[in-house]
Formats: structure tokens, sequence, C-alpha cells
């Protein structure tokens, strides 16, 4: 062999840690997913099966860690189509040794109450729909994220009037969805302020105010509000919203032209026009 090719693999070597205790996820992090781990009483997907303690916990089924090796993302999602997939157990306070935690996904699943108060300075993504969670209302520290850009709480126990919900920052949301709770009042104020939103579900509520109100930003693809008590017309800008479901309101008047199936409007009070009953001249 070269000899200077031989020094400067020896130098190298030398160099290069004699273990990869360095490379290893943050302790705190490692022990807030051990624990998380322990909490969980049904793996029936084996999720957790390479969450092994002293191995590098960025390695792990559904972890993400960023450069600092730092957890960021946490991804457990149950398959919707197949309940014996998902993981039941509970949440763990000590779940929010995670501080650096960014991303997070732990939808359908069996997790029950109660969810802990994550010490995190603010969350890009959350995700805990179809669980058996009774949060009750929007989390303290989700609503004071001025990075969050999509927020999924579907059946989650909410039974908070959307009026009271002021989040620190509107300008990032690109997703909101509020499915499935027993939230009351108005989506107005919210959806007026959110200009960049993409998509907002909030299906199966108590919602009550005027559909006339509603100012869509551009960028709105998706939208549904279907089951709850809205009332007055449906305009123009709202049958130009690609994925639409105003069903099972208080809507009245006669519908826009439009190029949508009757399901998007059937069940309000006195909708007519194309594709409903013609209206009575």
């Amino acid at each position: 062999m070269n000899k200077n090719l031989f020094l400067i693999i020896i130098t190298i070597t030398t160099l290069l840690p004699l273990n990869t205790n360095g490379a290893k996820c943050h302790p705190d992090d490692e022990s807030g997913l051990l624990t998380l781990k322990s909490s969980i009483k049904f793996d029936p997907s084996s999720m957790l099966k390479t969450w092994i303690t002293g191995t590098d916990c960025c390695t792990w089924s559904g972890v993400s860690c960023g450069d600092n090796k730092r957890v960021t993302t946490l991804s457990l999602t149950g398959d919707l189509e197949n309940p014996k997939s998902y993981l039941s157990g509970t949440v763990p306070k000590s779940f929010a040794n995670l501080t650096k935690i960014f991303n997070l996904d732990l939808s359908d699943n069996f997790l029950v109450d109660p969810f802990p108060s994550l010490n995190v300075k603010g969350i890009e993504s959350l995700d805990l729909s179809r669980n058996m969670f009774h949060l009750n209302e929007i989390p303290k520290w989700v609503t004071s994220s001025p990075i969050i850009y999509s927020l999924k709480l579907a059946k989650c126990g909410i039974k908070m009037k959307l009026d009271d919900w002021k989040p620190s920052e509107t300008y990032f949301y690109d997703f909101i969805d509020l499915s499935g709770n027993e939230i009351s009042g108005s989506a107005v104020g919210l959806l007026n302020e959110t200009e960049y939103l993409v998509g907002f579900w909030s299906s199966e509520n108590v919602l009550k105010f005027d559909l006339g109100s509603l100012r869509f930003g551009d960028r709105l693809k998706y939208l549904d509000l279907s089951h709850n008590m809205v009332f007055g017309k449906v305009t123009t800008s709202v049958v130009g919203i690609e994925k639409l479901n105003v069903s099972y309101n208080h809507l009245c008047g006669e519908i826009p032209k439009n190029n949508l199936s009757a399901s998007v409007f059937v069940g309000n009070d006195c909708l007519c026009g194309s594709p409903l009953k013609p209206c009575k001249a």
C-alpha cells in the first residue's frame, strides 16, 4: 500500500470517535419517546418495535431529527381503514421532554386522555384527530405558535366557542380541520383573517353564522361546513371552491351557476336551483 495513503487512512481512523454516543439523539428526546412507548398498551402493527433503549432514536420508526440530533418530527398514524392497526394507551407527561418537536401526527389511534401540555416554542403541524381525547379547547401551546401551518383536531372533544380562539398568528395557516367536535359560534373572524388558507374542515359542529359574510382567499380549495347551523345565501365565491360541502345547514335562496353535485347542498332549509330542484317562479 502507498505509504501516504496508509498515513491518510490512519489519520482519518484516529480522528473518528471510537463509539457513536456523540451521534445519538438527545437523552431528553430518547427518554420522552421511551416513556411514550411504555405507556402504549397495544401496538398491533409493531410500530414501536425499533424503539430500543441505547440505540439512536433518530433512526426509530416514525421519528425524524434535525441536524442537531434533536427530534423534530414524530408520525405514528393508524390505518383509518383498519382499526386493528391502532395504537392504544396514553401519552405521558414526560412526552413534553421533546421540546424541539415541530411536527406531530398521532392521528387515527385509540389514545386516551389526558394529553400533556408540550414545552415547545412553536409547532408547525399537529394532527391528533380521531383518538379518544377530550381536549375541551385548542391547547394554548398551539394557539401561541407563530409558525403553525397545519392544525388537525378532528373528533378531539373540543367544546369551545370558535370566536374565543385567538391564534397568535394566522398568516401561515394552510390547513385547519376541526370536524366532529362541539364547536359553536362563528367561523367568520377566523376565515376572513387566514388569507392563505387552502383547506378548512369543520363539519359536524354547531357553528352558526351568515355564509355570505365570508371572504375567501384565492388559495382556498377545500371547505366543509356540513352539518352545522350556517344560514344565509350561497354566493358565487362559495360555488367557486374546488371541494365544497355546505349540506345540512339552514341555507336559503337560489344557488349560483355551478358544476357541483346535489350532495354539496342537500339538507338545507330552502335552497333551490341546479343541481337541486328549480326555484319557484
